[in-house]
């Protein structure tokens, strides 16, 4: 998980990677890494007030949905994937904001 700052903004970028090519040995080689990245801005949002505080809430699950994808799969592996990108793009994004009140909405 990637996550940038600027001033007033947040970037949440994930690393996709993808393993594939198991040998007959077992081992693992990597054959693409895709990363993306949303940048999410708040200067226009007063994080004193409960009401910007979920406005950004709601930009940054936005963008973790951007970031991660719709999951098109049935199989359980692949939604459970889309889950956990989802959950740790948000995770990390709300961390990198650094505003406690925003943290405990996110924690409940």
């Amino acid at each position: 998980m990637i996550i940038k700052t600027t001033t007033n903004s947040v970037a949440a970028a994930v690393i996709f990677t993808v393993l594939s090519g198991i040998s007959s040995l077992g081992n693992a080689n990597l054959q693409e890494v895709d990363v993306k990245s949303v940048r999410v801005s708040y200067a226009d949002l007063n994080l004193n007030q409960a009401a910007g505080k979920k406005t950004l809430y709601q930009r940054l699950r936005g963008a973790a949905d951007q970031v991660c994808g719709k999951v098109q799969s049935k199989v359980a592996r692949d939604i459970r994937h889309n889950r956990e990108c989802f959950e740790d793009a948000l995770d990390h994004a709300v961390h990198q904001v650094g505003n406690q009140d925003l943290l405990t909405m996110h924690q409940n």
